[in-house]
């Protein structure tokens, strides 16, 4: 997967999260960003990894994601790897 389709899954990802106001509060709190640096900053690299990494560290949040979005949840660990940062082994 190259970057730019692993930037578009992850503003998905980042649409899934905001619309949940729990999700999107733990997300806040769990990453250290503000509101204000999303609202920014949504389209930085960084922002979409950290969106993925979040998306991924809970399978049933990962499901219910990939479900939505009618894809492969192999796919959003493809796009996660495509992204800056990416250090855990597959």
């Amino acid at each position: 997967m190259n970057q730019t389709r692993a930037e578009s899954l992850a503003l998905k990802a980042l649409a899934f999260i905001a619309a949940n106001p729990e999700q999107l509060n733990r997300f806040i709190e769990l990453t250290g960003v503000t509101a204000d640096i999303l609202r920014e900053e949504t389209c930085s690299p960084e922002i979409l990894a950290s969106t993925l990494d979040f998306v991924l560290s809970e399978e049933s949040l990962l499901i219910n994601f990939c479900s939505s979005e009618n894809i492969d949840p192999k796919q959003a660990w493809q796009a996660r790897k495509a992204l800056p940062g990416f250090d855990m082994p597959m």
